[in-house]
């Protein structure tokens, strides 16, 4: 399936760079001065100096410095990150391993797949792993580097770049995946339709595919979806990482709450909202993906847990139930909000070490932790929230998550 590499129009600082990363790429010693930087231990101006020193121009010292530096931050996304090539709004951008292999476990059994806007090809890599993969990009540099980072994991087999506006590129494939770029004129945008391209373009691809993903953000609003879809929103060790529009045939419910790395799934069931009761034995808190898909009555009902407040996500309950799904906590004790006599049962308890959770609440955890002035062994968990609208403090212990 190969596809040309086809220049498009691009900046002068564009053609800058990609004239720098030619240079890198195509010299043993630039690639070494590289692993070198990436190992330096000094800060980023010291290691400019150093690399002047290796008779450098000004420019590759500085893109030499800055790669260094992403090669080091990519870490927390990629395992091999010491080798591979970024941007930095690439990499910020980039999906992390874990995340992109659960993704792409859906297009298991597909011979081709297109990566639209695959920018340094973390996507792409991770799709190679069940499909010969079409990444598309218009950005001559990005494409280069996803090709360079396909080599370094193994993937360069499967991977075939072609550089081209995707809203323009007739891509042949079984399944087309999509990252619309959400920063637009150097600014970060939420609307669906602000992305580049905007979501609508989904809708093209959906009359040449039945199978089509889009990558949301996990704090976008994906109510106005036009189409019949499954959002799937995946969290990485309680944070949410991002959300993925499911359509036509890839769609197998209406919203999923994932998580990572167990793989633990929820979907959404026909349960009635529960109401609202006075606190119980335990707390629940669910966990980020569960709350983004608006999956917190289906939660509620597995664990025969209710709301405290009909705002607050918060559940509790009188029996402790096992569950991947929420961080659970004993509930020690009640207070009103009220400084003087929280700061006064916490002392009398020994409390000293205090984790404070807040929702519903307008307080600032740290200035509240100071006006406590708490000394002493033991610790405490206060989850500050309301009940049925109004301020209260409850004194929990936490229970790990089961």
């Amino acid at each position: 399936m190969p596809y040309p590499l086809i220049p498009t129009p691009c900046s002068p600082l564009a053609r800058m760079t990609l004239e720098i990363l030619n240079q890198i790429l195509t010299s043993p010693a630039m690639r070494d001065l590289l692993a070198e930087s990436v190992a330096y231990e000094g800060d980023s101006l010291r290691l400019q100096a150093f690399l002047r020193r290796q008779a450098v121009s000004p420019a590759v010292s500085q893109a030499l410095a800055e790669l260094a530096e992403l090669r080091r931050r990519g870490r927390a996304k990629f395992s091999r990150a010491d080798r591979m090539f970024f941007t930095k709004q690439a990499l910020e951008q980039a999906t992390c391993e874990a995340v992109a292999t659960h993704r792409a476990r859906r297009f298991e059994g597909l011979r081709t797949v297109a990566d639209l806007c695959c920018g340094i090809g973390g996507d792409s890599i991770a799709l190679a792993r069940y499909a010969d993969v079409l990444a598309v990009d218009r950005d001559m540099a990005l494409l280069k580097m996803a090709r360079e980072n396909a080599s370094v994991c193994d993937a360069a087999g499967r991977i075939y770049p072609a550089c081209a506006d995707v809203t323009r590129f007739l891509a042949r494939a079984e399944a087309y995946f999509i990252d619309p770029s959400r920063r637009v004129g150097g600014r970060r945008v939420q609307g669906l339709e602000e992305m580049s391209p905007p979501l609508s373009f989904a809708g093209d691809l959906l009359a040449r595919c039945p199978r089509v993903a889009v990558k949301l953000s996990p704090a976008a609003d994906y109510e106005p979806v036009p189409w019949d879809g499954e959002v799937e929103i995946v969290s990485e060790e309680g944070e949410a990482k991002e959300a993925v529009l499911w359509l036509a045939d890839f769609k197998s419910c209406r919203r999923r709450a994932t998580l990572l790395p167990s793989g633990a799934s929820l979907t959404d069931e026909p349960v009635g909202s529960p109401p609202v009761t006075e606190p119980g034995g335990f707390l629940y808190e669910p966990d980020a993906a569960v709350l983004r898909a608006r999956l917190t009555d289906v939660l509620a009902a597995r664990l025969g847990a209710s709301p405290m407040d009909k705002r607050i996500p918060y559940l509790t309950a009188n029996d402790l139930r096992e569950t991947p799904f929420a961080d659970a906590y004993r509930i020690e004790g009640i207070e009103k909000l009220d400084i003087k006599t929280i700061r006064r049962k916490l002392r009398k308890s020994g409390i000293g070490r205090i984790a404070i959770k807040k929702r519903g609440v307008d307080i600032s955890p740290p200035e509240f932790a100071k006006s406590l002035a708490l000394e002493g062994p033991g610790e405490v968990v206060l989850v500050v929230t309301r009940l049925r609208g109004r301020p209260y403090v409850l004194f929990c212990s936490p229970v790990s998550r089961i």
